[in-house]
């Protein structure tokens, strides 16, 4: 029997006044704006809302951000009740799905969800989730695709290559050792290639950086982007599927007892019979946005989602660095850098088959798949008015909290009358 739509329910979690995951919003904004299903979206940062346990939705859509730290879930006790009593079609997002396994499998077969996405290769699929869960349907998807609005946002930070005043850069940060060989890559790449630049005497104008502190978001990442004719990539994802939180429990035991241990003697001493027994490496949104902003791709060698092929849309760089000079040798071939960059920007950016929309088809395909079908006779203004009415709500009780906790020390000290007063409302809205 087919069940008529009321609605699908998208859950996420996103910080509001310090956020600058800009790729998180983009992936969230998608469903309602491409989806033929009427779709509703709330933060749970928001808290739980009084009256939601008695809306009813034939889709509950958990977002990747709501699963971020992994070991502990953006779901507060009223959200899971309110997931565990629902008898919507439940569809979990999940990234970074390489760790904290068991507490994942439990919660997708405690909340009988239907159907998960993973970035996890399709051929590792059955030995993961299929051996661990009971949910019916699990497809591969990519941790980000590309924004309908993509060329509009980048379009006045694209300089011409010949322009552009940095010749390659990077930005990335160091991974937990308990990612294996594979997370280790993301910042040795960029210290490689600067000592292999430094040691060969090889005058480029570099700008590559491997600290937490040196990442740069929003509008500015873009220009960054636009003003380097190449950048650095690497495959997202580790070399070490934690199956049983084996391999994170051991490593940090041994980082306890010694602390000043490389990676080089944790790898040899607990990691070893972890690493690539499970593969786990997959394309990032980064490979989208060197595309969009017409930068060259100097990637390590790998299959990135099959989204790049080799000297078609990046040069290829061994991970042992051994063809370095051959890399230095294609990137000083202009005209066949410059294809390159139009291959990729033509194959990933205007060719549509990686943009939002196409995504959003297929899970809407997916759900009439299930049978869920849009109903010709729902009217959606009452769900509209509650929704906009709660989010406007909690969103000003929320910022008055993060307000409150950010400047009534500095601007009202405890002492003062209005500084205990506000301080008190503060209390009430949070406990609301």
């Amino acid at each position: 029997m087919q069940k008529y739509n009321k609605g699908i329910l998208l859950l996420y979690d996103y910080q509001i006044l310090f956020s600058n995951a800009a790729t998180i919003l983009e992936n969230i904004e998608a469903f309602e704006k491409h989806s033929e299903f009427p779709v509703w979206k709330y933060n749970t940062q928001l808290g739980f809302p009084k009256g939601l346990e008695k809306l009813e939705f034939d889709v509950i859509v958990l977002h990747y951000s709501l699963f971020g730290l992994g070991y502990e879930y953006a779901l507060q006790k009223e959200f899971l009740e309110y997931i565990q009593r629902s008898s919507a079609l439940k569809i979990a997002f999940f990234q970074d799905d390489y760790r904290y396994c068991q507490k994942r499998f439990q919660f997708i077969n405690q909340y009988k969800i239907h159907t998960v996405y993973t970035p996890l290769q399709s051929e590792n699929i059955p030995k993961v989730y299929g051996t661990y869960t009971n949910a019916p349907y699990i497809f591969n998807y990519l941790c980000g695709y590309v924004s309908e609005d993509i060329i509009d946002k980048t379009k006045n930070h694209v300089k011409d290559y010949d322009m552009r005043t940095i010749d390659v850069s990077y930005r990335a940060r160091e991974l937990p050792y308990y990612l294996g060989t594979g997370g280790q890559e993301k910042h040795l790449i960029g210290f490689k290639f600067i000592n292999d630049v430094f040691q060969n005497n090889i005058k480029l104008n570099l700008d590559i950086k491997v600290n937490f502190d040196d990442r740069i978001y929003g509008e500015d990442w873009y220009r960054f982007l636009g003003n380097s004719k190449a950048i650095l990539g690497v495959e997202s994802g580790g070399s070490i599927v934690d199956l049983h939180d084996e391999a994170v429990n051991k490593c940090e035991q041994y980082l306890k007892e010694n602390p000043n241990a490389s990676f080089e003697e944790v790898f040899k001493s607990v990691l070893y019979k972890y690493d690539n027994n499970i593969q786990y490496r997959v394309s990032s949104p980064r490979i989208f946005e060197g595309a969009a902003l017409k930068c060259l791709m100097i990637l390590y060698k790998g299959n990135y989602s099959g989204l790049v092929k080799p000297d078609i849309h990046y040069i290829p760089l061994e991970k042992d660095h051994s063809n370095f000079n051959e890399v230095i040798s294609k990137l000083k071939d202009v005209t066949f850098c410059k294809k390159l960059i139009d291959n990729a920007y033509n194959d990933l950016i205007l060719s549509g088959n990686y943009h939002y929309k196409k995504f959003i088809q297929d899970f809407d395909s997916h759900l009439k798949t299930n049978g869920i079908q849009i109903s010709p006779t729902y009217n959606r203004k009452g769900t509209d008015i509650w929704f906009k009415k709660n989010i406007k709500k909690r969103f000003l009780m929320k910022y008055m909290v993060l307000m409150s906790k950010k400047y009534l020390k500095i601007l009202f000290p405890k002492k003062s009358l209005l500084g205990t007063f506000l301080r008190k409302v503060a209390k009430i809205v949070k406990s609301d």
